[in-house]
């Protein structure tokens, strides 16, 4: 599933995967690697990419 983000007002492709039990992220075409945690459910979760932790808030709507 490919997702459109914005970090300070400039525009990236994330893509996920499914492998198995498991997910793949692929942040502008290149493999990484994270960890995360749903936080509450109105879409907030805790993401760690590459050592780095962030909020993200996931849109529901604009993800249909």
């Amino acid at each position: 599933m490919k997702y459109q983000l914005e970090i300070s007002g400039k525009q990236y492709e994330l893509l996920v995967k499914n492998q198995g039990p498991d997910l793949q992220l692929f942040f502008q075409g290149r493999p990484v690697q994270f960890d995360y945690e749903k936080i509450h459910d109105a879409g907030l979760y805790s993401l760690i990419l590459n050592g780095r932790q962030y909020r993200v808030w996931i849109d529901q709507e604009a993800s249909n």
